[in-house]
């Protein structure tokens, strides 16, 4: 993944660890990933008043999808400098892929588009729309 896609499903896993508040960082499930990735992107910028200040504004308002796109960009240049972590952000957001009931799903909507709504719908099993 290029490090703009990393930064934004960094964020967003972030942006759930926070909102929904899951576990406190032991075992081996998602919410073990998500506070895993959160610390490691504190200790890793810790003294960087930028990303402090866009972790502590989605900690405020976590349910934000401005704020979690705020810390996304915040990221982003910080992972286009450092590959190297970037990649370290990729493993854990690959881990946390393959936890169950993780669904990741990135909306960009480019240009001078115009969108009423975006609904994503979670299905298991066979799917027919007429």
């Amino acid at each position: 993944m290029d490090p703009a896609t990393i930064a934004l499903a960094a964020a967003s896993l972030i942006a759930t660890k926070i909102a929904e508040r899951i576990g406190e960082g032991t075992g081996d499930g998602l919410a073990g990933v998500a506070t895993r990735l959160l610390k490691r992107v504190k200790d890793r910028f810790a003294g960087d008043a930028e990303v402090d200040e866009a972790l502590t504004r989605l900690e405020q308002k976590p349910g934000s999808e401005a704020r979690a796109q705020e810390v996304a960009e915040v990221l982003e240049p910080r992972l286009e400098a450092n590959p190297q972590f970037a990649k370290e952000l990729q493993e854990l957001l690959d881990e946390a892929e393959k936890r169950e009931g993780n669904t990741q799903i990135v909306t960009n909507i480019l240009g001078n588009a115009r969108v009423n709504k975006v609904t994503n719908i979670g299905v298991a099993g066979d799917v027919t729309i007429n």
